[in-house]
């Protein structure tokens, strides 16, 4: 049976690929804090869960809807949850194919605080900030 921080990290990785918002505002925090590393037109701290769903939203905006995450593995524990994934999407003649981590900091079976963590910084940076 797998933890239950797994099941809400895989419930919320579905909820996203879905467009399930009410899912989505279940499973995280109203008052999250999501940060998003680098220098690019996505990075930045983003406060609440209306900032997040705003950030999700660019994400399909900003790739005319091509804009993918495909979950690989989570791993979990009482207080934190890691989803490893690929994200895929088409944006100004480039294509997107990076390997990031959710590193997410959980509390009553929600997320309140999530780092991003992205195996090539340089090549995502260049991608979202075509």
């Amino acid at each position: 049976m797998p933890h239950r921080n797994e099941s809400m990290m895989r419930d919320l990785y579905a909820a996203s690929a879905a467009g399930d918002v009410e899912s989505i505002r279940r499973l995280v925090d109203p008052d999250v804090v999501w940060h998003v590393p680098g220098r690019n037109a996505l990075s930045g701290d983003y406060e609440g869960i209306d900032a997040v769903l705003a950030l999700f939203g660019r994400l399909a905006s900003l790739t005319d809807g091509t804009f993918r995450s495909e979950l690989h593995d989570v791993v979990a524990g009482d207080e934190h949850v890691v989803g490893l994934h690929v994200e895929h999407g088409e944006r100004a003649g480039r294509s997107l194919d990076a390997r990031l981590a959710l590193i997410g900091h959980v509390r009553d079976g929600r997320l309140v605080e999530v780092w991003e963590g992205h195996t090539d910084a340089e090549e995502y940076d260049a991608f979202w900030s075509a």
